[in-house]
């Protein structure tokens, strides 16, 4: 066991599997928090039962598949370099889709914060691009850094509340006693 987040382990087991092919010393104790970060987010939405159905994790395959440019045979292939067993790859995609989930419920873009962006880009002296012309692709990227600012948030919450041991790095541990 490399760590316990609110009293469940992490396996190192897991840390080897999701660090494998990094050579840096400092990329293992990055990547336990990385997991130690995926396991908050997780039990956050545990708690609002944001669940992935079978047929969502099927689907978010064949994106993953289509976007790749890959067969379904060539994308199981790969996941078995990096050590994935096809159950294990839809076990790390519901996790992910999960997440996903839980950060998007506290997210909001409006129209409005899309127009306001683009007349502050305008008075800036950025281009000239009629709105309607730009809409889809400036929506895309205030959504992108959204999301990023709140899993940051949500993350500095989450781990101010929880009790984490980190057994790789015993000055890392944080949250309650």
């Amino acid at each position: 066991m490399v760590a316990v987040v609110n009293g469940r382990p992490i396996f190192l087991s897991l840390l080897r599997r999701r660090a494998l092919g990094r050579t840096d010393p400092g990329d293992e104790l990055l990547t336990l928090e990385q997991i130690i970060d995926e396991e908050l987010l997780l039990e956050a939405a545990d708690r609002m039962q944001i669940a992935a159905t079978p047929e969502e994790i099927e689907q978010a395959i064949r994106n993953v598949r289509e976007r790749a440019g890959m067969t379904e045979e060539e994308l199981w292939q790969a996941a078995a370099a990096q050590g994935l067993s096809p159950e294990e790859y839809r076990f790390d995609l519901s996790r992910y889709l999960r997440r996903l989930r839980f950060v998007r419920a506290h997210v909001s873009v409006t129209e409005d914060d899309v127009r306001a962006h683009y007349d502050r880009e305008l008075a800036a002296g950025g281009p000239q691009t009629p709105f309607e012309d730009v809409r889809e692709e400036l929506t895309a990227t205030l959504f992108e850094a959204a999301m990023a600012s709140a899993e940051d948030r949500l993350l500095v919450a989450l781990r101010r509340d929880a009790v984490i041991e980190n057994r790789l790095s015993p000055t890392a541990s944080s949250g309650s006693p």
